[in-house]
């Protein structure tokens, strides 16, 4: 993933995405989701997340969790 291939996103705008569509979100900030979505990661804001090993390793482990989604051809 390049940061050309990523949107940051304000809740304002997140809310007239089209819904028809499936998208992948990371919400930076450990806040509740604002979409229903079926991928969702959540984590730190990134300062935090740089310095800190647990929360580290518990994004990992949520990219993981939806590998598959991530990469569905990869079997």
């Amino acid at each position: 993933l390049t940061p050309e291939q990523t949107y940051s996103l304000t809740p304002n705008q997140l809310a007239v995405i089209p819904k028809d569509r499936q998208y992948h979100y990371w919400y930076l900030g450990n806040h509740e989701p604002l979409t229903d979505a079926q991928v969702h990661l959540q984590s730190p804001v990134l300062n935090e997340l740089y310095q800190d090993g647990h929360a580290k390793r518990a994004l990992w482990q949520q990219i993981c969790q939806y590998e598959k989604d991530f990469y569905p051809d990869a079997g």
